[in-house]
C-alpha cells in the first residue's frame, strides 16, 4: 500500500503533468484555427481571381477565333462585313441557360476592330467607331504583336463596373494590319463566384473537423508516451520503485532508454562516492591512531630498527592519511553542480599564495620555480580551488623533475582568458599515458624514489579548472625533455 505522503505526491504530478496536457491542447487548437482561417481566407479570396483567369482564357480564344474571321481589303483595311453579320445574328438568338448560379439568356459580349493606325472601323454597340484607341493596351500592345489586354472600370469607385478587354491581331499574310478586341464584363462571374465561395463555407466544418481530429490524434500519438516518461520520471525522482513504461517504437522511448541508462550510471556513481566517503570517513580515525602511537613509541624507542620500522609505519600513515583528504576533497568537489564561494582575487595575490605554499618542496629539490606575468589580471574564482589545482600541478612538475632543475610558470592574456602555462624539465610522459594522467588513482612511477603517488593531484585539478568553465591539457614539451601542463580561465568583466 503507498503511503498517504507518496499517494498525494502522485496525485499532484498528475494533476500538474494533467493542466501541462491540456495548456499544450488550448495551444494546438489555437494554432489550428488559426492555420485553418489563414487557409480557407486564403482560398475565398483567391476564388476570383481563378475565375477570372479562366474567364480571360476563355475570352483570349473567342479574341483569338473572331480576329480569324475578318478579312483585308485590298488596301489594307479589316473589312467587318462577316464579322458584323455573325455578331448580330448571335445577339439576336434566345438563350435559356443555366450554369450553376448564373442564368444566361444572351451573348455579353462586345467587340471593336481598329486599323493598323489604332481607329476603331467597327464597334459592335455602334458607338465607337472613328475613335483613336492606339494608346490602349490591348490595341498597343497587339498591333505591336504582343499579348494585348486591359481591365477599365466604366466607375473609378466601383470594382464592379470593370470590364475585361482582350485583343488578337488580324493577319494579312504575315502582316499585321488591324487588331480585334472583345469585350466582357467581369461582374458576369459574380454568381458563379458565390456559389463557389458558398461550397467552400459549406466545406469549412468538415475540413475543420477533420484537421483537429487529425492533429488531436497525432498530438495524443505523440504525448502519450511522453506523459507516460514525464509520470516515470516523476516517480523515480520521488522515490518510488516504478517499472520502465512500455512506450512502443518512438523516439520518446529511445530517449526514454537513455535517460534510464543515464539514471542507473548516476545511482552507481552515487553508490560508489557514498561507498568511498564513507570508507575514507572510517579509515581517517584508525590512521590517525596509528600515526599518534608510533610519535610516541619513536619518542621513547632506543632500538635502531625498531625506531627506522616506526618511521615507516609513520610515513606510510600519513600517506594514507594524505590520499584519504585527496580523494575526500576530490569527491567534494565533483559532487560540485556549480561555483559558490566566489571571489575577486588578482593574479599576483595567487602567484605568491602558491609560491610561498610551495617554495619549501623545491627548496628541497633545489629546484628553481620561474614566475613570468605580464600583469595582474582580476579573477573571479574560488580561492581553494585554483590554489590547490594549481599547487597539484606544480607537485606533479617537481615530482618528476630532477634536482637543480628549472620549474617555469607562465601567466598570459588573450581573448579576455587568462593562461596558466607550467613547464618542467623532467622525464616526460610516456605516450601510453598521456590520455591517463587525468584519471583518479592513475600515476607513473616517479623518477627518485620509484614510487607512485596517489593518482588524484591531477584529477582534482582537471575537475577545478572545468567547474570554472575552463580548459586543461597536457603534453610533452618538443624542444627538449619535459612536459607542459597548461589551462585557461575566463577573466573577469573588469578586464579593459
Amino acid at each position: 500500500m503507498i503511503p498517504l505522503k507518496q499517494e498525494e505526491e502522485s496525485a499532484t504530478a498528475s494533476r500538474s503533468f494533467y493542466e501541462i496536457n491540456i495548456t499544450t491542447y488550448h495551444r494546438f487548437f489555437f494554432i489550428n484555427a488559426a492555420g485553418t482561417y489563414f487557409i480557407i481566407d486564403s482560398v475565398l479570396s483567391d476564388i476570383r481571381n481563378r475565375y477570372l483567369e479562366a474567364m480571360e482564357e476563355s475570352v483570349n480564344d473567342t479574341s483569338g477565333i473572331l480576329a480569324s474571321l475578318v478579312a483585308t481589303d485590298p488596301s489594307g483595311t479589316p473589312d467587318t462585313e462577316l464579322l458584323g453579320n455573325i455578331l448580330q445574328r448571335a445577339k439576336n438568338r434566345k438563350l435559356e441557360a443555366q450554369i450553376y448560379g448564373l442564368k444566361k439568356n444572351g451573348i455579353e459580349l462586345e467587340v471593336y476592330v481598329t486599323d493598323r493606325s489604332g481607329i476603331v472601323v467597327y464597334d459592335s454597340t455602334g458607338k465607337n467607331i472613328g475613335r483613336d484607341y492606339s494608346k490602349w493596351n490591348d490595341v498597343l500592345l497587339t498591333l505591336k504583336g504582343k499579348y494585348g489586354a486591359r481591365s477599365t472600370k466604366e466607375d473609378p469607385n466601383d470594382p464592379q463596373t470593370s470590364t475585361m478587354y482582350i485583343a488578337s491581331p488580324i493577319y494579312n499574310k504575315s502582316n499585321i494590319t488591324g487588331s480585334l478586341t472583345v469585350s466582357k464584363k467581369k461582374h458576369v462571374v459574380d454568381p458563379l463566384i458565390d456559389v463557389a465561395k458558398e461550397k467552400a463555407i459549406r466545406g469549412i466544418p468538415f475540413i475543420a473537423g477533420i484537421t483537429i481530429l487529425l492533429g488531436v490524434f497525432i498530438s495524443f500519438f505523440i504525448t502519450y508516451p511522453v506523459r507516460k516518461l514525464t509520470n516515470y520520471i516523476k516517480d523515480i525522482s520521488n522515490g518510488f520503485r516504478t517499472p520502465f513504461p512500455e512506450l512502443g517504437n518512438t523516439e520518446v522511448k529511445t530517449m526514454g532508454l537513455a535517460f534510464e541508462n543515464l539514471r542507473e550510471q548516476l545511482e552507481g556513481k552515487r553508490y560508489i562516492e557514498s561507498y568511498v566517503q564513507s570508507l575514507t570517513h572510517e579509515l581517517k580515525s584508525p590512521l590517525t591512531s596509528i600515526r599518534a602511537s608510533c610519535e610516541l613509541i619513536i619518542e621513547e624507542s632506543r632500538d635502531n630498527q625498531s625506531t627506522k620500522l616506526l618511521h615507516n609505519i609513520y610515513k606510510e600513515a600519513s600517506r594514507m592519511n594524505d590520499i584519504i583528504e585527496r580523494l575526500l576533497t576530490l569527491a567534494r568537489i565533483e559532487n560540485k553542480k556549480e561555483l559558490s564561494n566566489l571571489e575577486l582575487i588578482s593574479t599576483d595575490d595567487l602567484l605568491s599564495e602558491v609560491y610561498d605554499i610551495m617554495e619549501p618542496s623545491f627548496k628541497e629539490k633545489s629546484i628553481h620555480l620561474s614566475i613570468q606575468s605580464e600583469k595582474s589580471v582580476p579573477l573571479l574564482c574560488e580561492r581553494f580551488l585554483i590554489v590547490h589545482a594549481l599547487t597539484n600541478i606544480l607537485e606533479n612538475a617537481r615530482d618528476f623533475s630532477p634536482d637543480h632543475a628549472i620549474i617555469t610558470l607562465k601567466i598570459l592574456v588573450e581573448n579576455q582568458k587568462v593562461f596558466f602555462r607550467v613547464e618542467d624539465e623532467g622525464t616526460g610522459i610516456p605516450e601510453f599515458a598521456l590520455d591517463k594522467v587525468f584519471e583518479r588513482f592513475y600515476s607513473l612511477s616517479r623518477p627518485d624514489t620509484g614510487r607512485k603517488s596517489s593518482g588524484l593531484g591531477l584529477a582534482f585539478a582537471r575537475e577545478a579548472i572545468l567547474l570554472h568553465q575552463g580548459e586543461i591539457l597536457i603534453k610533452n614539451r618538443t624542444d627538449r625533455s619535459g612536459t607542459i601542463c597548461e589551462f585557461f580561465l575566463k577573466a573577469h568583466n573588469s578586464l579593459t
